[in-house]
């Protein structure tokens, strides 16, 4: 599974911040490579919902999937999601668990003690 993305992609996710939508011939053309290409990349980045696609058009999501904090014990969800535009991940500490790659024990109960002492936020 890729968790980073390419320069391309980063590159379509730019183009389509300032078109808002975009054909894909036209996307091939303006990062001079085929439309397979263009094709595949946006595959990958409407499964991680970072566009939408249909009938040949690559569009824009909405402003309100972005800004977010997203605070997790996953090391596959903090990988995951880190590429994602305006999107912070903090990863709580603690020792990893490499069955289920998550991190846990009591370092890991202190930053959530310290999330809540800091925002009030409570996972209950």
């Amino acid at each position: 599974m890729q968790y980073e993305l390419t320069d391309r992609q980063n590159k379509m996710l730019a183009i389509l911040d300032e078109c808002k939508e975009i054909d894909i011939p036209s996307l091939a053309g303006m990062l001079e490579v085929s439309q397979a290409s263009v094709r595949k990349d946006l595959t990958a980045l409407e499964g991680r919902h970072l566009l939408k696609r249909e009938h040949g058009i690559a569009m824009q999501i909405e402003k309100l999937h972005r800004n977010v904090t997203i605070i997790t014990n996953s090391l596959f969800i903090a990988s995951y999601i880190r590429p994602a535009l305006n999107t912070h991940v903090i990863l709580l500490g603690g020792a990893v668990g490499m069955d289920a790659l998550v991190t846990g024990g009591l370092m890991v109960r202190w930053d959530i003690n310290g999330v809540i002492d800091r925002t009030g936020f409570s996972p209950d």
